[in-house]
């Protein structure tokens, strides 16, 4: 009973497909230039951000949009979604008043509108909801932010463009984060410092934990290697030969 969704950014829509057998299952038509998408913690509900100032809410159960949350001004973008489900982060990716949107998920409406630099791209939740961080498009600075009040606690440097992809290990303790052209950097959560950048494949772009925080895969947007890296010691393993360059990277379980 396994499904996973599929967004589709210049035919407006969201698809859904079952994945034993793998088959279309069903056709959304959410509006134009969706983004990105999150699933609540619940597994009833799937967010899409949409470009032209909208966010749309999707019941899994029907596949039904339940609701569209206008955003005036802002152009949603990175999504994520607080642990207990009780909040949703977007941010505006666009130059003129760049920001990040914090979502009541109970009433669906905009309840803070927090100012940025240009262009914040994608934004990302430790285990606890407790910081958000947010990449920036072709930047290395990251901001951390204090979920409960929405203040910058610190800005980090990746040491190069980090805008795509990052993750966090199991225990929060330890952020990773993607960084052009050929870095896995690595940042303790407690300090806010670097502690170890690992030279890895070339135009690095999804981060993947492996559930016991050992391991590390990051797939490569211009090598034809997935690499794979020991988070124990912070070394690379090994580049494993794939098919080609890819993005998007997923555990199974």
């Amino acid at each position: 009973n396994t499904n996973f969704y599929v967004v589709h950014n210049l035919s407006n829509l969201v698809t859904r497909y079952s994945a034993c057998p793998l088959a279309l299952a069903k056709r959304i038509m959410v509006g134009s230039n969706p983004l990105q998408l999150a699933m609540t913690p619940d597994a009833k509900t799937l967010i899409v951000t949409r470009y032209d100032s909208a966010v749309v809410f999707i019941d899994v159960a029907t596949d039904a949009i339940t609701t569209t949350l206008s955003t005036p001004g802002a152009y949603p973008n990175g999504i994520a979604i607080s642990p207990d489900g009780s909040t949703a982060y977007v941010t505006s990716y666009v130059t003129m008043n760049p920001a990040i949107l914090t979502i009541d998920l109970a009433s669906r409406t905009v309840t803070r509108t927090t100012q940025v630099s240009t262009y914040p791209k994608s934004i990302f939740l430790t285990p606890d909801g407790l910081q958000a961080w947010v990449l920036f498009s072709q930047s290395s600075v990251i901001y951390v932010f204090d979920t409960l009040t929405m203040t910058v606690v610190s800005t980090i440097d990746a040491g190069g463009p980090a805008d795509t992809a990052m993750a966090f290990n199991p225990t929060g303790t330890r952020a990773y984060v993607s960084a052009y052209s050929n870095l896995l950097v690595v940042f303790d959560t407690a300090t806010l410092t670097r502690v170890a950048s690992i030279a890895i494949c070339n135009s690095p772009s999804d981060v993947l934990i492996t559930p016991d925080g050992t391991r590390a895969y990051v797939n490569s947007q211009l090598d034809s290697v997935l690499s794979s890296v020991d988070l124990t010691t912070n070394t690379l393993i090994q580049n494993v030969p794939v098919s080609g360059p890819a993005m998007g990277l997923q555990f199974v379980q």
